[in-house]
């Protein structure tokens, strides 16, 4: 019963080889859909890291970029079972385009220059590829596998 009213919310869950790209981090800052495609929110979540932090693939796939886009070292996973892409930044990359990853796979580190979360977060991405949705990556990741902030107040 519990199982089908998780996959009524989330048919992804079923196909967990997921982790968080940093297990056990906590959750800063959590998804924010815009309300168009081009207002402003978060595209994605972020995890408590300090530079240098090893960042680990969140399921199987291939490196489609690692590189930098806009001062930012970026990593994009394409995973070809979900046909979902995941975006990691700022990751220093220890993997290249064309590298083939299974979820838990080190792919990088967190890096202490580019965007929002330079040094002190490790932003993560989920969308459709292309110019796809984006989607809330919690959605994917075991239970346990991040930890949520308490809310303020």
């Amino acid at each position: 019963m519990v199982l089908a009213a998780l996959l009524a919310l989330s048919p992804w869950i079923a196909l967990s080889p997921w982790i968080a790209p940093i297990p056990g981090a906590e959750v800063l800052r959590g998804y924010q859909p815009p309300d168009q495609s081009w207002t402003a929110g978060h595209r994605g979540i972020d995890f408590s890291a300090s530079s240098g932090t090893p960042v680990y693939a969140l399921g199987p796939g291939v490196v489609v970029f690692a590189g930098q886009i806009a001062g930012k070292p970026v990593i994009s996973v394409q995973h070809p079972d979900l046909d979902l892409r995941s975006t990691y930044e700022p990751v220093l990359a220890s993997v290249k385009r064309g590298d083939s990853v299974v979820a838990g796979e080190l792919i990088g580190s967190v890096a202490d220059i580019g965007g929002h979360c330079a040094g002190r977060c490790l932003h993560l991405g989920l969308k459709d590829p292309g110019a796809g949705a984006y989607r809330n990556p919690l959605e994917l990741l075991r239970p346990g596998t991040a930890v949520l902030k308490a809310p303020a107040g």
